[in-house]
């Protein structure tokens, strides 16, 4: 299947005209619902009551929002994990092992997990998107990118470790894995870091009362500072930061207040977040001009925000939920179709945000794409309960 897209690596997805960007996901999205109506079996059953030609004859966002079935994390409970692969790829669960890339579990509604089944096809797309985000940052100096060595200090079991590790080795960054299992292990994630001395540290950024954090997080790092300041006479931002070059993070936002101690009080120089999840794929990044936001990546995924109140896509700046779609990956070449591990189209993730620069405004960082702002990954518990979305 012709799609004649670049490749995710490449930067001008950053910076391309926005309609010429918007039409080429559009079109990827399409493939991929059409893709999943003749393939996957559960969206053999979800589109039934939708025909081929209405999705060829879909022309705009808005009508691939609300003409194309959501699909919600309860579907992906009450469904066996099998039924949201490809058929032609994967016969059997031998087929299943020897082609399934990453296999990951993720929390859900019920009490059983949700399975995710990454081909090596979504494993290199996820981390073009991860290394993508940080050259087009350092585009003009990537020779920079050489002398990082950053640690990651989310759980062993944790995806976003390896998609990380995965993309800044595509960069010649060097990664490596604190690898823990024990959920509050601060004590010794702090002294692997005064022993280990990396210049880049991948973390959640804080704690959040409504999400249980996967790993041990940047705020509690500064406060076991305080703690060992006391007993060994040193201080967080004098004995380990000022070797420190970067500060990356996902899995919830990070407050103004922390960036703003990050940034201005202990003078890190670059400090990048990723919105995404292990459902679908790293979406977002942020940058300088928005540290708490995140540009749109597209590319391997299409995000849109409907609006609550209208069946239509958000107007600018106002408040929508999210769906995504995981727009299939592609060869090398970013020439041909590749049938994916699991299969996502229009998933409601149970976040909200408003975007902004919907109209391919440049940003003082370079990027012309659109802009989350203002992400909400905890609001409309109750909406987020009936579709299917964790609530603690």
């Amino acid at each position: 299947m012709q799609l004649n897209t670049p490749s995710y690596l490449d930067l001008c997805w950053d910076t391309m005209d926005h309609d010429k960007r918007e039409q080429m996901t559009l079109e990827s999205a399409k493939q991929t619902a059409l893709f999943a109506k003749r393939s996957v079996p559960f969206y053999k059953h979800h589109f039934q009551n939708i025909s081929e030609s209405t999705i060829n004859n879909i022309t705009t966002l808005s009508q691939f929002a609300f003409e194309i079935p959501e699909t919600t994390k309860l579907h992906l409970s009450n469904n066996h994990y099998r039924s949201f692969l490809p058929e032609c790829r994967f016969h059997d669960e031998r087929d299943i092992h020897k082609g399934a890339y990453r296999n990951k579990s993720t929390g859900g509604t019920t009490s059983s997990p949700v399975t995710v089944i990454y081909t090596a096809q979504d494993w290199r797309a996820m981390a073009q998107h991860i290394a993508r985000s940080i050259k087009f940052d350092f585009k003009d100096r990537l020779n920079e990118l050489e002398n990082f060595i950053v640690c990651g200090l989310y759980h062993g079991d944790h995806v976003t470790n390896e998609i990380y590790q995965a993309g800044m080795n595509l960069l010649g960054m060097d990664f490596f894995n604190r690898v823990s299992t024990k959920q509050n292990d601060t004590k010794s994630n702090f002294k692997f870091i005064q022993r280990t001395k990396p210049n880049g540290i991948l973390a959640p950024p804080e704690d959040s009362k409504e999400k249980q954090t996967k790993g041990i997080t940047l705020d509690k790092i500064l406060q076991m500072d305080a703690v060992n300041a006391k007993k060994h006479s040193y201080r967080f931002n004098q004995k380990i930061n000022t070797e420190f070059k970067a500060i990356f993070w996902s899995s919830m936002p990070m407050s103004m207040e922390l960036y703003d101690y990050l940034k201005n009080h202990l003078g890190i120089p670059y400090i990048q977040g990723q919105y995404g999840s292990t459902e679908i794929c790293p979406t977002g990044a942020t940058c300088c001009e928005h540290p708490t936001g995140f540009h749109l990546g597209y590319g391997p995924a299409l995000v849109l925000t409907c609006s609550e109140q209208r069946q239509q896509l958000a107007e600018e700046g106002e408040m929508g939920y999210l769906l995504v779609t995981k727009c299939g990956a592609t060869d090398e070449k970013g020439e041909n179709y590749v049938p994916s591990g699991t299969t996502l189209i229009n998933f409601r993730t149970g976040d909200s945000a408003k975007l902004v620069q919907q109209q391919g405004q440049v940003c003082g960082c370079g990027r012309n794409t659109p802009v989350l702002v203002d992400l909400e990954r905890t609001q409309y518990r109750e909406a987020k309960s009936n579709f299917g979305c964790q609530v603690d």
